[in-house]
C-alpha cells in the first residue's frame, strides 16, 4: 500500500502486517513472492483442499535480517529481472500464438475438420491397460498429514502450470505411495489440469 492508496479496510481471510522501520517494502514484496517463503508458508498451513494458515502461525516464519541499503539493492536487481522475465513472458505468448497459427495453417480448424482428416478419440491413443486415463487421488487420500520430507514426489497443478518438475517439495512415504501406486506417472506420460487453470500441460 502506498501514499496514494485511499483509505481502506481488509476483509475477511487478509491479514495485515505492519512494518518496522529499516524493512524496505518491495523487499518484502519480493520475499513473500518467493519459494523461500513459500515453502515455511505452506508447512504452517492447515486444511487439505482449502489451505489456509492463522496469524500466530504466520509469525513463526523467518526472514534474513539485511541492511536497509542490501535491501535497495536487491529490489534493484530483482525489478531488473522482472523487466526481462516480463519480455521473456510476452514472447513465450507470442510464440504461443504462432504455433497455434501453424497448426491451424497445417491441419485447419479441428471442429471443422474441413480437410477431411480420419479422427480418434483420446482414449484410443492411449495404452491399453489399466489406469492408463486417470485423474489424481482425491483430496481425502492425499491429506497433508501424509506428507514426508523425502521418498515419493508428488506432482500437481504446480509443476504443470510453472511447467517446472523441479519445484514443490511434497512427498509420500512408500507405504502410501502402493495405495495410491494407480495413480503413478513414468517417462513419456502427458500430465493435463482438469481444475481451476485447466488445460494446461
Amino acid at each position: 500500500i502506498d501514499e496514494n492508496t485511499d483509505d481502506l479496510i481488509v476483509s475477511t481471510g487478509f491479514l495485515v502486517l505492519d512494518v518496522q522501520e529499516g524493512w524496505y517494502p518491495k523487499f518484502l514484496f519480493y520475499y513473500f513472492s518467493s519459494d523461500f517463503f513459500q515453502k515455511q508458508k505452506n508447512k504452517l498451513s492447515i486444511g487439505a483442499t482449502q489451505k489456509a494458515i492463522n496469524n500466530e502461525k504466520f509469525k513463526e516464519i523467518v526472514i534474513p535480517e539485511i541492511s536497509y541499503e542490501d535491501q535497495k539493492n536487491i529490489v534493484r536487481i530483482l525489478d531488473q529481472a522482472d523487466v526481462i522475465r516480463q519480455k521473456r513472458k510476452q514472447a513465450i505468448s507470442l510464440l504461443d500464438d504462432y504455433l497455434k497459427s501453424v497448426f491451424l495453417e497445417m491441419f485447419g480448424d479441428p471442429v471443422k475438420n474441413e480437410k477431411g482428416y480420419s479422427m480418434k478419440k483420446i482414449s484410443d491413443i492411449a495404452i491399453k491397460e489399466k489406469n492408463e486415463i486417470k485423474a489424481g487421488p482425491f483430496g481425502s487420500s492425499l491429506k497433508k498429514e501424509f506428507y514426508v520430507k523425502s521418498g515419493y514426489k508428488i506432482y500437481g497443478q504446480e509443476q504443470v502450470i510453472k511447467n517446472n518438475f523441479n519445484y514443490g517439495d511434497y512427498y509420500i512415504n512408500e507405504e502410501k505411495y502402493c495405495q495410491l501406486e494407480s495413480c503413478k506417472i513414468q517417462q513419456g506420460d502427458i500430465l493435463i489440469s482438469l481444475v481451476g487453470t485447466f488445460g494446461k500441460i
